[in-house]
């Protein structure tokens, strides 16, 4: 009888490439790279982890009356316990979520929920959207996240305003703001983690990050969805020091019968 050789070891040459090598796999096996279409919306998401442990964290969850849940975290720092604050926040969403419709509430549930367990320093930066497909509305809230960029004919929305709210973990009684935008066909919006704008870096540190996201999106938005999403995030050979999380929604014809 054959067997199949098991694949060759990889040699890292120290315990921390391996390390970061199989932080990376993992965290690529919880939040891939995909594409989603969503009665309406076509989804597409580009994950670059940086090998470290704890890293960002993307769920699209189907809700009662044919909503979707679309959400990204971002721990503040990395190691064990930011990978289980993830692994936590992507267990219990379903819970939340039946709890509430609305995204504020449910971020201010989830806020709730880590602060109970007591632990100091579990910080993590969010963006909860809901979509309504009949309404084609998108409903979203922002807890310490940078806020979604909004494009429509190639012209940048002003959403930049909408930024907003504490991390989660911070503070008991915090709030955050909803907003709802109405998408026309063609439209796109975007949700990203810090390490897009880190990624995507001009070397003009005076530009904010929301801004320098802004322009390369806009540069782009004469792109396919997918191929916009994929190109955004070109990270050099050198290692990231932070994980790079891009979602791009678009409001198309093609996706409205699936």
């Amino acid at each position: 009888n054959e067997f199949k050789q098991a694949a060759p070891a990889i040699s890292f040459g120290e315990p921390q490439a391996e390390e970061r090598h199989l932080a990376a796999a993992v965290h690529r096996k919880l939040t891939p790279s995909r594409h989603l279409s969503l009665s309406g919306l076509l989804v597409e998401v580009n994950y670059v982890p940086s090998g470290v442990l704890g890293g960002d964290c993307f769920e699209c969850l189907q809700t009662s009356g044919h909503r979707w849940a679309l959400a990204l975290f971002d721990p503040m720092n990395h190691g064990a316990k930011a990978a289980l604050t993830i692994s936590l926040l992507s267990a219990e969403l379903k819970r939340w979520l039946a709890l509430t419709m609305g995204p504020a509430r449910c971020l201010e549930l989830i806020n709730q929920e880590l602060l109970s367990l007591g632990i100091s320093g579990l910080y993590v930066s969010g963006a909860l959207a809901m979509w309504f497909p009949p309404s084609n509305s998108l409903t979203y809230a922002t807890a310490g996240l940078h806020p979604p960029i909004w494009i429509r004919e190639r012209k940048v929305m002003s959403l930049d305003k909408f930024a907003g709210g504490l991390p989660l973990g911070v503070e008991a009684e915090a709030e955050f703001e909803e907003h709802s935008v109405s998408l026309q066909e063609n439209d796109r919006v975007f949700f990203f983690t810090d390490g897009v704008s880190e990624a995507i870096a001009t070397g003009n540190s005076a530009t904010g990050a929301t801004a320098r996201v802004s322009d390369v999106l806009l540069a782009g938005s004469g792109l396919p969805l997918a191929r916009q999403v994929r190109e955004t995030l070109r990270l050099s050979d050198e290692v990231a020091f932070d994980d790079a999380l891009l979602v791009g929604c678009e409001l198309s014809e093609a996706a409205i019968a699936t």
